[in-house]
């Protein structure tokens, strides 16, 4: 039986990865659906999602995430000063 599920809010997906239902649940794909101002271009899209990143400082405050597309593209979500040092915290990756 196939699902869609439509997550509005990264905690909630973070919240649905982490989940453990004690079923074979298998993710087929995963796709972001962008506004322009996102994705750069003159309209809203829907592509297959590769890696999702959240950038923190070095002492932890969220800074932006990072949407890495299935083609390659990358889409940055907030603000990141280069002089800042920053880590990145895994929260998907396509297996």
């Amino acid at each position: 039986m196939r699902r869609m599920l439509l997550i509005a809010d990264i905690h909630l997906f973070e919240d649905f990865l982490s989940q453990d239902d004690g079923t074979s649940t298998v993710i087929d794909r995963i796709q972001l659906v962008s506004p322009s101002w996102l994705n750069l271009s003159s309209n809203w899209k829907m592509e297959e999602l590769a890696s999702l990143s959240e950038v923190q400082d070095h002492h932890g405050k969220h800074l932006a995430y990072i949407y890495g597309m299935a083609d390659g593209n990358e889409y940055c979500e907030g603000h990141i000063e280069k002089k800042e040092t920053i880590k990145q915290r895994r929260i998907y990756k396509k297996s």
